[in-house]
């Protein structure tokens, strides 16, 4: 009897045995397909959202241009503070870097600061004016003649 237990328990194991690979086998398949359309459904997901950020929308094109506005007066202000608005266009910094914007202008500053101090009137037959041309062009003749004399009497 126990041999015929043995055997009828051995083949109930291998008949369980066979079930429990054929239901792994389905189990495995579906987790596949379902894996699949899992990630399908991402790529479709992924390529909408790229689309979406690949159109800024209205509210961010408005808001992208206002913070350019900004900046603009910004920098025009910056200009006018430091006496160069009539340079504006040729100062050139990214936007919303200020500590960029203010070496510009400080080197800009410099730079007209010597241009000015070199192109300033610098005199070049300069004569002291003394007391006998001074006398002359107000047309002091008494003082002129005085002058005169009193360079013989030194």
């Amino acid at each position: 009897m126990e041999d015929v237990n043995k055997d009828e328990v051995f083949e109930k194991v291998e008949e369980k045995k066979d079930e429990v690979v054929e239901t792994e086998e389905a189990v495995e398949e579906k987790l596949g397909e379902k894996t699949e359309r899992l990630i399908e459904e991402m790529k479709q997901q992924l390529e909408e959202l790229k689309a979406k950020n690949a159109e800024p929308s209205p509210e961010d094109v408005a808001r992208e241009e206002k913070m350019k506005e900004l900046w603009n007066k910004e920098v025009n202000l910056e200009l006018r503070m430091a006496g160069l608005e009539d340079f504006a266009e040729f100062i050139n910094v990214e936007e919303h870097n200020s500590k960029q914007l203010q070496e510009k202008i400080q080197k800009f500053q410099e730079v007209l600061g010597k241009r000015e101090l070199s192109s300033g009137y610098v005199p070049q037959n300069h004569r002291q004016t003394d007391k006998y041309s001074l006398a002359e062009k107000n047309k002091d003749t008494k003082s002129m003649i005085g002058l005169k004399l009193s360079k013989f009497f030194k």
